[in-house]
């Protein structure tokens, strides 16, 4: 079954047709997983949330408690409030140096960065922002998301989010010891 997530969610939400819910998460589920295991540095933890956030979009769907607009956007919020709520669950703070560069190698960036070396010198840099910041890169370039899903998923508007995020951006620049382009210095005249 082919169609655009709109469509696939309404026919989720009136025909109660499993197929559509197939699709969408086979869409998301890699995508999902992904940030939630950034999040959260456990394979195992990361699956478990995973499950969770569909059963909880399945749920409100079906139940027609939400009017989704941007899946996408639909499922991160989700998946947002079920990280926040295992580390409230689990008083623990997992280190995100522990997180295994290989697993995030499945996004289509990463996987243009040439070898482990520099993709180590990109994760520690990221791993270096705040969270916040961790969060808008992770959205941005990671997942390819505009700055309306992002502002979507945190409830902010595009203004916020293109503010914040050019803040991130350059505080990682910095963390990265990128620097500005040598300006053109023409030779004094004596």
């Amino acid at each position: 079954m082919k169609g655009n997530n709109k469509q696939l969610v309404l026919k989720l939400q009136f025909d109660n047709d499993p197929e559509a819910f197939s699709e969408l998460y086979d869409r998301f589920a890699e995508p999902i997983y992904r940030f939630i295991y950034f999040k959260v540095g456990s394979r195992v933890d990361a699956q478990d949330l995973t499950s969770e956030v569909f059963l909880k979009a399945w749920a409100a769907i079906r139940e027609k408690k939400e009017g989704v607009l941007n899946f996408r956007a639909f499922l991160y919020r989700i998946a947002r409030n079920l990280v926040v709520d295992f580390y409230r669950a689990k008083r623990q703070n997992t280190s995100i140096e522990a997180i295994d560069p290989d697993a995030i190698m499945v996004s289509a960036n990463i996987d243009r960065i040439a070898n482990n070396q520099e993709l180590s010198v990109v994760l520690k840099a990221v791993r270096s922002l705040k969270d916040e910041y961790r969060e808008l890169i992770i959205f941005r370039f990671m997942d390819q998301m505009s700055y309306k899903e992002i502002g979507q998923i945190l409830n902010k508007s595009q203004v916020t989010v293109r503010v914040t995020m050019h803040r991130a951006v350059k505080t990682l620049k910095r963390h990265l010891g990128a620097t500005e382009e040598p300006k053109n210095s023409s030779p004094q005249q004596s």
